[in-house]
């Protein structure tokens, strides 16, 4: 067995499993993700935002104010104004209060973030793209791979013929070739409910597909390799 081709077998090998990672993490994201609770954001220290986040403090504060003012004078004269006073001081911070409670409400109820339902002609026009995708960084990678393997024969001590013979095996490339068109048919007349079902079978359709090929290749390469 030739050792620099065992590796040139192993790279190949792992790059298929990345490849088939990248297709699983592609399709899985054709789907858009569901919306989710935004917490509200506020600047510490910023006089804007105390305002806005205390709509209840001016009414606190002139409440609170009218009470001690009317509890003093009620204290020293006796007077029914104070006791007026005192009230209306009452009154004040209860609504003060109600202003605290609704603006907290208005505030944290935040409504989830709606998400748009995926068109079918948009995800098929997504399966398509990746596997167009697949199929040429296979591609690419395989002429790679076949360049690499006929410098090695080229250079090993194996008589012409031995070489021109194990050379014309390198011509034998196989190429990922992803039938898309039953899934397409399938998105094309299910319900949106069905899509993620249908992007899973894609799913484990492409990465069969990726490890079959990978398998295939290796094994021309194994052959070439254990007669140099």
């Amino acid at each position: 067995m030739n050792t620099k081709i065992d590796i040139i077998c192993t790279g190949l090998r792992d790059f298929a499993q990345s490849l088939k990672a990248e297709a699983k993490h592609d399709i899985a994201n054709i789907l858009p993700k569901q919306g989710s609770v935004v917490p509200p954001s506020r600047t510490p220290g910023s006089k804007s935002n105390n305002h806005v986040s205390n709509p209840e403090r001016p009414w606190m504060l002139a409440g609170g104010a009218a009470l001690v003012i009317g509890a003093i004078g009620a204290i020293s004269s006796g007077g029914t104004w104070s006791y007026v006073l005192g009230s209306a001081g009452i009154a004040s911070i209860i609504y003060g209060q109600t202003k605290k409670n609704g603006h907290e409400i208005s505030v944290n109820a935040r409504p989830v973030d709606s998400t748009p339902e995926p068109k079918s002609y948009e995800v098929a026009e997504k399966v398509i793209e990746i596997a167009k995708s697949t199929e040429a960084k296979w591609r690419d990678k395989v002429e790679d791979c076949k360049s690499s393997v006929q410098r090695i024969i080229e250079s090993s001590s194996v008589s012409a013929d031995e070489k021109d013979s194990l050379l014309s095996q390198t011509y034998t490339t196989e190429r990922i070739s992803i039938e898309f068109g039953t899934y397409l048919t399938r998105l094309e007349s299910a319900s949106v409910s069905s899509f993620p079902l249908i992007l899973a079978d894609y799913e484990a359709y492409v990465g069969s597909l990726i490890e079959k090929v990978a398998k295939d290749q290796i094994a021309i390469y194994n052959s070439i390799s254990a007669k140099l």
